[in-house]
């Protein structure tokens, strides 16, 4: 698995389109990245949706099985998996100057004197409001069309090039600006984490399998109201078990569409 990439369903045919792209150094991609990514993929592909995964992550559902999932249940929504938070938590995030570490490993909430720190306000409080999402979601081509005509967004994004405002906070932001309605706030990437507190989900294997594989061969739409399509975080490559026992039950749910 490439460390993020795109992945996007062609009208009518449900096959899957793989865009590869590399990280910026940073250790977590702004919401302009996320954006330009997106835009280059509409200008060279015809889909439906784009799914945005993270590291480590990998398929529980093929993409023609959760295409016709989202079309049968849910069409045209935006799936965006908002966490809790307070709103002075993410305003805070948005308003606070970040800085990059030396070796660009991560960032750092800069320190000023009380008198000599900067005053950076969200300028565009009043038709924003901050929330923080996970960084998996699924968006249409409406959207992303949106995104790139809108003057609001437009100078939203500009600000998150300059503010290291990260892509869970963005796309999140926007929709709840431009699309209420349309959004479905569900979890369908499986995580696991050791305690509230932890900051990273633990790393999954074979031997927690049973946590997100279903290990059923009724894949019925009724049946998968509260399935993965996703989980994180995993070694798929030096764990193949895990690996054999995922691919088989994908394949058994790509059968039942038949």
């Amino acid at each position: 698995m490439v460390d993020s990439f795109f992945l996007s369903w062609k009208r009518r045919s449900g096959k899957c389109w793989r865009q590869g792209r590399g990280r910026d150094g940073s250790w977590e991609e702004k919401g302009d990245d996320r954006a330009l990514g997106f835009f280059e993929l509409a200008d060279i592909a015809d889909w439906d949706y784009v799914v945005n995964l993270s590291a480590n992550d990998y398929t529980l559902r093929s993409p023609k099985f959760v295409y016709k999932y989202l079309q049968t249940t849910n069409p045209k929504k935006l799936w965006i998996n908002f966490l809790k938070e307070t709103r002075e938590e993410k305003l805070k995030r948005l308003e606070s100057p970040y800085l990059m570490l030396p070796n660009k490993s991560g960032l750092k909430e800069e320190k000023f004197d009380i008198f000599l720190k900067p005053k950076r306000n969200f300028f565009l409080k009043n038709d924003f409001f901050p929330v923080k999402h996970s960084q998996w979601m699924i968006l249409t081509k409406e959207f992303i069309d949106f995104i790139r005509t809108d003057q609001k967004v437009l100078l939203f994004l500009a600000w998150t090039e300059h503010t290291w405002v990260s892509d869970e906070f963005f796309f999140g932001m926007v929709a709840l600006y431009s699309h209420p309605d349309k959004i479905i706030n569900d979890n369908k990437r499986f995580i696991n984490f050791k305690d509230k507190t932890e900051k990273h989900p633990i790393w999954l294997n074979y031997n927690t399998s049973s946590l997100f594989l279903k290990k059923t061969t009724n894949f019925t739409k009724d049946n998968n109201q509260n399935n993965f399509f996703w989980f994180r975080k995993v070694k798929i490559s030096q764990d193949i078990d895990l690996k054999n026992a995922v691919d088989l039950e994908r394949n058994l749910a790509d059968l039942s569409l038949t």
